[in-house]
């Protein structure tokens, strides 16, 4: 996980602080959000075999869509001749 770095040189040296990773650096994350939205969020589910097929559809829908996973994301949807 990438993390930005911010370097400050003080009279005794050289001091390094790491910013913690953001949701923003991390595009999955933004694609993660909207799963626990759309299929967990106040769900109770009767099985895990129930969990396990709202995911399946989930991701179903996104393999269909692949220009509003873009969206999602904030990739530039412009190109998609390698999402098929």
């Amino acid at each position: 996980m990438k993390s930005r770095q911010l370097s400050v040189e003080l009279q005794e040296g050289w001091y390094s602080y790491t910013c913690p990773p953001t949701a923003l650096a991390q595009p999955v994350e933004m694609l993660w959000r909207t799963f626990r939205r759309d299929v967990t969020h106040c769900e109770l589910f009767e099985s895990i075999n129930a969990v396990i097929a709202a995911t399946l559809d989930f991701f179903q829908r996104c393999n269909a869509q692949p220009a509003q996973v873009l969206s999602i994301i904030g990739s530039n949807a412009h190109d998609l001749s390698g999402c098929t």
